[in-house]
């Protein structure tokens, strides 16, 4: 008898359990809290990012030129231009110009967020081919200075910026540096909720083609 009672205690024992993975499910609870931050952290940096596009330009040992001349190459960039060591540079069609500052290595950026130093692209020469050398063309998602910006003034109008996330969890947003806070967009949570929260490392680009680290953490409930 006491062995028949041990064996119904252990299957009352395990159906309590099987009760309570089926209708409490706490796995099931994490995976969905998970999920949508996930969602709220896509739609974020969907909001936030464009497309980066670098290429360095080597000038051969065959070059020679005077410091200041204007000179052009064959590059097909969609975007604005900013070629790094040179104080003037634009893009005219399939032709990237910039002003020879007397180095021999530029890195050339080109985004829609960046501010084109214009200069007189008269009597620019073409360098030929043997001058010079393309590295290889990257691109890559990158966040915006002018974006983060909009972001912290959409968040005013918050249910609209929410809408426009197609999200249905409530969420803040706090961008550091190092450990100086740069700002916190804040919505009130009760006390009652559970909140789930990441943060992940970030560049972001300004106009200059400058690329600054930050951290940003997304908070959800």
């Amino acid at each position: 008898m006491g062995h028949i009672e041990v064996i119904l205690s252990f299957v009352i024992f395990i159906s309590f359990l099987v009760f309570i993975l089926i209708f409490l499910n706490p796995i099931k609870k994490i995976s969905k809290d998970s999920s949508s931050l996930e969602f709220t952290e896509s739609k974020i940096l969907d909001y936030l990012s464009a497309n980066l596009t670098s290429v360095s330009l080597i000038l051969n040992s065959s070059f020679s030129s005077v410091q200041g001349a204007c000179l052009y190459f064959n590059l097909k960039l969609e975007d604005n231009i900013i070629v790094k060591e040179s104080d003037g540079a634009e893009k005219d069609g399939d032709y990237v110009y910039f002003n020879y500052s007397g180095n021999k290595f530029y890195k050339i950026y080109s985004s829609i967020e960046l501010v084109e130093k214009n200069f007189e692209i008269s009597n620019c020469r073409k360098l030929n081919g043997s001058e010079y050398n393309l590295g290889v063309i990257n691109t890559k998602k990158i966040i915006l200075d002018s974006k983060l910006n909009q972001l912290i003034k959409d968040y005013n109008n918050y249910e609209i910026l929410k809408n426009s996330f197609s999200i249905n969890n409530e969420f803040s947003i706090i961008i550091k540096r190092e450990n100086q806070y740069l700002f916190k967009l804040e919505k009130f949570k009760p006390n009652s909720v559970e909140v789930i929260a990441k943060e992940i490392p970030i560049e972001v680009l300004n106009e200059n083609a400058e690329i600054n680290t930050y951290t940003m953490q997304i908070i959800t409930w």
